[in-house]
């Protein structure tokens, strides 16, 4: 099943399968790989240090979070703990 299912898909784009099965009532969404899904969303994208990751998909009215690089080894050798 799985091979002609394959088969099936292989013969159109998805975008294209979306287009036709959605108004037959029949739940579809291509799936987007991750250089597809950044290039779609690149607000998602948060740079910390050297490094580019993806940020946190919770948004809270008032509130930025703080992306930051790791500390190195050792960076905060014999500073005291932090308490809260």
């Amino acid at each position: 099943v799985l091979a002609l299912v394959s088969a099936a898909l292989a013969t159109d784009t998805a975008a294209n399968w979306q287009h036709r099965l959605q108004p037959l009532g029949i739940p579809v969404s291509a799936v987007r790989t991750l250089p597809e899904a950044l290039a779609a969303t690149p607000d998602v994208l948060v740079t910390a240090g050297e490094f580019q990751l993806v940020g946190s998909p919770i948004r809270i009215a008032g509130y930025e979070p703080e992306y930051r690089a790791a500390p190195q080894l050792d960076e905060h050798a014999g500073a005291p703990a932090h308490s809260s």
